[in-house]
């Protein structure tokens, strides 16, 4: 049976396809604006294969009896690259947060993320783990995010110490190496820092995928979720997250792109 013609309008913005976008099969005009829309549901199309590829694999990784993963969630790569915390930088991180403590700095909180994580499923942590922490990055602008707000919750613990002990001990807390490009607090084990030193909006945050995650185990406590990481079109993580860790396992190759 003969293919059916091609569509002689651009299936984004309905302008007249040429001859030959017409005799090479192309459902699209070509302009900038439309190349962008096509690569977007190509690239849906392939995460939907993916996805149901990757339920697959992971179900033969579950122990018995637990409900196979019925959601994927996706991350985005994240460097584990490490780099020493040099001297300049330790000199750099001090002179800010002297300045915070001087001037009283504090981040204007309209400026970040609401609060949206939830720490009460291992799910949670599992997942960040596994991730390595994407979202840390942004703490290398933002000096870990430490504002005055922090550096007096450091001496509301340490009664009779100052806001210059508060500095002191952030900067005894750098690690000897940290992620390259992220926070110096940064590490390939997660963050130098306590849970209970570290900024408002470090314990707070939760990512797309993290929301997704903690909503399946509201649900169910036992619930595994199978996390994807894509660059470039390629699977280069896959991961089936439950409440007893993170499972690594290889994802067969992915089909082409049409």
């Amino acid at each position: 049976m003969p293919a059916p013609p091609a569509p002689i309008r651009c299936r984004h913005c309905g302008a007249t396809l040429s001859e030959l976008a017409r005799r090479g099969g192309r459902g699209h005009c070509g302009l900038s604006a439309c190349l962008q829309k096509e690569e977007a549901a190509r690239i849906i199309a392939l995460k939907a294969t993916l996805a149901t590829q990757a339920l697959q694999d992971a179900a033969r990784l579950l122990p018995s009896g637990q409900p196979a993963a019925t959601t994927v969630v996706w991350l985005e790569p994240c460097s584990r690259a490490l780099v020493a915390v040099s001297d300049d930088d330790r000199v750099r991180h001090a002179a800010h947060l002297r300045q915070v403590a001087a001037e009283g700095m504090a981040i204007d909180r309209s400026r970040l993320a609401e609060a949206s994580a939830d720490d009460s499923h291992p799910q949670s942590g599992h997942l960040c783990s596994h991730c390595g922490g994407r979202c840390c990055q942004h703490g290398a602008a933002w000096h870990a995010f430490i504002d005055i707000t922090v550096l007096r919750q450091w001496t509301d613990d340490h009664p009779g110490r100052t806001l210059d002990n508060a500095v002191e001990a952030y900067v005894d807390a750098l690690p000897t190496a940290h992620v390259h490009g992220a926070c110096l607090y940064q590490t390939a084990q997660g963050c130098a820092l306590p849970r209970e030193r570290r900024a408002w909006i470090c314990n707070g945050y939760a990512c797309a995928a993290l929301q997704q995650v903690q909503a399946e185990a509201c649900r169910d406590p036992r619930v595994s979720v199978v996390a994807l990481t894509m660059h470039q079109a390629r699977v280069t993580q896959a991961a089936v997250v439950g409440a007893d860790g993170a499972r690594a396992f290889e994802l067969r190759p992915a089909p082409p792109l049409p």
